[in-house]
């Protein structure tokens, strides 16, 4: 939208080949019905997007290291046309890429405006995680979390739980009712317990993953899918998961609290995580100003939150 709509030149960067080339032939029907999509927001309608600037895209895998004035010259078929300035732009950067990010806008001079939207929280690396996943890395030099020369001198960590929950949309979980995610997490509560109790102990590798119960599936069908995704000892019955299910059927409302309250921390935790990169960005002497932008509603789009800096 930025080249099609203000005729800005635009460098699309993704890791995944198939994904530019699906982005190719987005462009190219938006091209085609520019007038109607015009038209459904209300502007002036124009037969085709304004041509002032490029629009080019490129499969390229973005680091801490990777050198962005480089990278933009080589997308160009005119060096005489490079710039000498642009903006970066981050949308969904995922775990430690987010910080990535900001350390790429403070080494490179040419970067002068940012806007980062980050995902994924719980992909981000900690130096000072208690965790078996911790590094042991000075942040500073890695772009772990935190990033803060605040956070830093007191050694913060959230840990995988937090960063998981960071991630979560209170929006979306009560629009869509929060029965759905009591009945989830009860049923995967009691199959802990049920494993338990024939010997079975879930390391931190196995993974159940989500299993769809908006469907009205018993406890008995949420094994059965279960056995799919981990391995569950064939002695274990249809009538020993019913037997372990109704012992724990009281603790389901206790659940339910438990979630509500998690529901309510999320953005609490997602804060900590966006206001220790501001924060970041506010170390550095070449940055002038650092703002939190809600661009997105957050029903459409759980990373509602942009940090939009510029330099001096």
């Amino acid at each position: 939208m930025l080249n099609m709509r203000y005729g800005l030149s635009v460098l699309g960067l993704e890791l995944s080949s198939a994904n530019v080339a699906a982005a190719r032939v987005r462009t190219e029907r938006m091209i085609k019905q520019w007038s109607s999509l015009c038209r459904s927001v209300g502007h002036e309608s124009k037969t085709q997007p304004p041509g002032n600037g490029s629009l080019v895209f490129s499969s390229c895998e973005v680091t801490r290291n990777s050198d962005l004035d480089e990278i933009v010259a080589d997308s160009q078929p005119s060096k005489s046309n490079v710039d000498d300035s642009y903006l970066l732009c981050g949308l969904h950067t995922c775990g430690s890429l987010g910080n990535d990010l900001l350390d790429i806008f403070r080494r490179n001079s040419s970067a002068k405006a940012l806007v980062a939207i980050g995902c994924c929280y719980h992909f981000m690396a900690e130096a000072y995680s208690h965790l078996p996943e911790a590094t042991g890395e000075v942040a500073g030099d890695n772009c772990l979390f935190p990033m803060s020369s605040y956070l830093n001198s007191i050694r913060f960590s959230l840990g995988r739980t937090a960063r998981m929950l960071a991630s979560q949309s209170p929006e979306r979980i009560l629009l869509s009712g929060i029965e759905t995610s009591v009945q989830s997490m009860f049923f995967r509560a009691v199959l802990q317990e049920l494993l338990g109790r024939h010997g079975v102990h879930l390391g931190s590798l196995d993974r159940v993953g989500k299993i769809d119960v908006t469907g009205g599936i018993d406890f008995v069908q949420y094994v059965a899918a279960a056995r799919r995704v981990i391995t569950i000892p064939s002695e274990i019955s249809d009538d020993d998961a019913r037997a372990c299910l109704a012992d724990f059927e009281s603790l389901k409302s206790t659940i339910a609290v438990i979630i509500l309250i998690r529901v309510m921390l999320a953005p609490c935790l997602e804060q900590i995580v966006l206001l220790d990169r501001a924060l970041f960005l506010l170390d550095q002497k070449n940055v002038a100003d650092v703002h939190l932008v809600s661009l997105f509603s957050p029903v459409v789009s759980p990373r509602t939150w942009a940090i939009c800096a510029y330099k001096n």
